[in-house]
């Protein structure tokens, strides 16, 4: 994911991000808790329309070990 934006308000600060695979729509808000700031609430929208990048990596590697297939 690429950062997007960054948004500050007066309560909270919101970081937006967007899928870097090209015609992928998929975007995440990433903000914290306004009850409790030690966690952070993370909001996907979408559905990729491609596979993970690690899938892809593992499956066309020939270094991967059979015996973990």
């Amino acid at each position: 994911m690429k950062p997007a934006s960054q948004v500050f308000s007066k309560s909270r600060a919101k970081n937006y991000y967007r899928c870097s695979s090209e015609g992928c729509g998929v975007k995440k808000r990433v903000e914290r808790d306004p009850m409790d700031s030690q966690y952070v609430i993370t909001v996907y929208e979408g559905v990729h329309n491609h596979e993970s990048p690690s899938v892809v990596q593992a499956s066309s590697s020939s270094s991967w070990p059979n015996s973990c297939m």
